[in-house]
């Protein structure tokens, strides 16, 4: 055994209050860095999470609402607007009316939170399209024409969006993917999306997020050609079973099929039990091996188990599928976006994701591209590889003038890419304004905003308060409110501008815990060291009340000195080492007196009465004496 251990040993051989105290503090430490701070916080225990969200919640509260940024105003579509309008969903032209009139009044932005993925009046369209191929008669021909006009409203919604299109932001939304990808498989999931009608509706997009990779991951070409074949195949097989469709019903039925058949190859792409194509690579090998020399000692099983473990996993969300607005509206369309809000495992929102993958893309929330836009910068995302976990993760995400390079605005995202959300208030702290508002004769209109703790009404001018505005666009239903730290139901159209005025006003909610970790590690060591020294020479009751006052100490400083400032750490950490330390202590001294007790009864001591209690110390008998001693009586004082 080494001599430091032994050492080690000596000093809590015998314990005492102080010893358990430091004890107490080293195990708390340790198991603090290894379970909490890493990069893959979901791995952490949840307790730990719920306690600190519970404390960064209290702390926003405490701070009340803060000043919005005064150029964001929501358009709402609520239960008054379509008693004034009509019933939900709008028509189309109706949605184009709304951009022309809010581009009239000098709107500078206008972002949707709603998703236009299906045609509207796509069967009655292909109807007509029908009649209009039987007939020959020009009056007939004239009539249909008129009604397709008048009912290919997407045509023009798509014609106000391209009119106005270096100022409007259509966005759609991601969902997770129905299967669990290995990293590796991630790369066969790439090819996929290349050939995805929506890539390119996202890859045509005009303000550019750029992301910086110093550590990609390609696979050998002979590993990516048999794949890319497989994929092949696979598309040809379904294009011939679906041949005898009509053109309309083929187009769609094949494109769903293939992805769907796709995606489950990939799902499946070298695990040794379900892919074909292990068996192929086993078979060629031989000529594998002749054509690159470097694999001459290396068998087929190595191989693949060597490729998967190189590549890192990308701590980035993936996303499976992606659902755009139809194919007419997307066509004018310049900036695209996802409006996904998620929430927290207790169903708060405290942070969303900026950036998310999809096939080689990386694509930006509504919020942030709302921000790039207004501030006619592009944006960029630097990835790094942990050196320890071997992750990739977000090191750098900021607005970028990407023409220079210049990262003007960085944003402090975690390894993920997820903002922490700094609320301004509770609901209506941005202003509301109702669609049907717009299309009222009169110049004067209402918005609904917080005031002084009351939400109110106030009456504008239209022409004087539009102008230079960011609109962001939105329906209040129940599938439309989330829940923040300040209400059970907050609009999530206003949680999109709090993420975009802390963007531009510069006030973020910074929680580093890279940064944090040493500091935090070095501070419990001193908390825990310094209060066990006091609590151990102190009465219980005592130490009790100091562990409260130390607690109240640590939560104000960190309130005042950090939280106010903007910088969020998780002060639940020392806090329950205060209390953690002195339960400990308690049990040990509580303990140690019950054991005292127990000894003293069990070798005839009267605590009660100490000054008239005797006891008697038996001598050995001797059997090789003659005389005996008689045990003598000693008072315990």
């Amino acid at each position: 055994m080494p001599e430091s251990i032994k050492k080690l040993g000596k000093v809590f051989a015998n314990l005492t209050p102080f010893k358990i105290g430091i004890l107490t503090t080293l195990i708390f430490s340790l198991f603090v860095s290894v379970q909490y701070y890493n990069l893959t916080p979901q791995d952490s225990p949840r307790i730990l999470e719920r306690i600190h969200h519970v404390l960064s919640d209290f702390k926003m509260q405490t701070k009340g609402p803060t000043s919005p940024n005064n150029s964001i105003v929501l358009l709402v579509i609520d239960s008054e607007a379509t008693d004034n309008i009509g019933k939900w969903p709008w028509s189309r032209s109706r949605m184009a009316d709304i951009v022309e009139r809010l581009m009239a009044y000098g709107a500078n932005i206008i972002g949707f939170d709603i998703l236009f993925s299906g045609s509207e009046n796509a069967e009655a369209l292909k109807y007509l399209e029908y009649l209009r191929g039987q007939t020959s008669d020009t009056e007939s021909l004239g009539l249909i024409n008129r009604a397709i006009r008048k009912l290919n409203t997407d045509i023009q919604f798509s014609r106000a969006i391209e009119r106005h299109s270096e100022s409007l932001i259509m966005a759609g939304a991601w969902k997770e993917s129905s299967s669990q990808l290995y990293p590796y498989q991630e790369i066969c999931q790439q090819t996929i999306t290349l050939n995805d009608p929506n890539y390119l509706v996202l890859e045509n997009d005009q303000r550019h997020l750029v992301s910086v990779d110093n550590y990609p991951i390609n696979p050998p070409e002979f590993l990516y050609s048999l794949f890319e074949q497989e994929l092949t195949q696979i598309e040809d097989s379904i294009k011939e079973r679906y041949s005898s469709e009509n053109r309309w019903s083929r187009r769609n039925k094949t494109q769903r099929a293939i992805l769907k058949s796709q995606e489950e190859f990939c799902s499946q792409w070298l695990t040794s039990n379900s892919d074909p194509l292990i068996q192929i690579l086993k078979d060629t090998w031989g000529s594998i091996q002749e054509s690159d020399s470097s694999l001459k000692e290396i068998s087929p099983n190595k191989f693949i188990d060597d490729f998967k473990n190189s590549v890192p996993k990308n701590l980035v969300p993936y996303t499976g599928n992606w659902v755009v607005n139809t194919g007419i509206i997307s066509q004018g369309t310049k900036f695209s976006a996802f409006f996904n809000i998620p929430k927290d495992s207790d169903g708060i929102t405290r942070k969303v994701p900026l950036v998310v993958r999809w096939g080689e893309l990386f694509l930006p929330s509504l919020a942030l591209k709302t921000a790039m836009l207004k501030e006619q910068l592009g944006s960029s995302v630097v990835m790094e590889q942990h050196t320890i976990t071997g992750n990739k993760f977000i090191s750098t995400l900021s607005l970028t003038n990407l023409d220079t390079g210049e990262n003007t605005t960085p944003i402090p995202t975690d390894s993920r890419g997820n903002l922490y959300i700094n609320f301004s208030g509770p609901s209506y702290t941005y202003p509301h304004m109702r669609a049907s508002e717009l299309f009222n004769e009169s110049d004067k209109s209402e918005i609904t905003k917080l005031l002084n703790g009351r939400i109110e009404q106030m009456s504008i001018s239209k022409s004087r308060y539009i102008r230079d505005k960011t609109f962001l666009i939105g329906l209040r239903d129940s599938k439309n409110y989330i829940q923040t730290p300040f209400d059970k139901k907050f609009l999530k159209l206003e949680a999109h501008a709090n993420i975009i005025g802390n963007i531009l006003d510069k006030n973020f909610l910074t929680h580093n815990v890279t940064l944090e970790a040493p500091w935090m590690l070095a501070a419990l060591l001193l908390i825990g060291i310094t209060f066990s020294c006091f609590l151990s020479q102190i009465r219980i009751f005592y130490g009790f009340l100091l562990s409260l006052f130390l607690a109240s100490v640590i939560y104000l400083l960190d309130f005042f000195l950090l939280y106010k400032n903007g910088t969020l750490v998780n002060v639940s950490l020392p806090i329950l080492l205060v209390f953690f330390v002195f339960l400990i202590l308690t049990w040990f001294r509580k303990s140690n007196e019950v054991h005292e007790k127990k000894h003293n009864q069990k070798n005839g001591l009267n605590l009660k009465d100490p000054l008239s209690l005797k006891t008697s110390d038996p001598t050995p008998k001797q059997s090789n004496l003659s005389n005996r001693t008689n045990s003598s009586e000693k008072l315990v004082l």
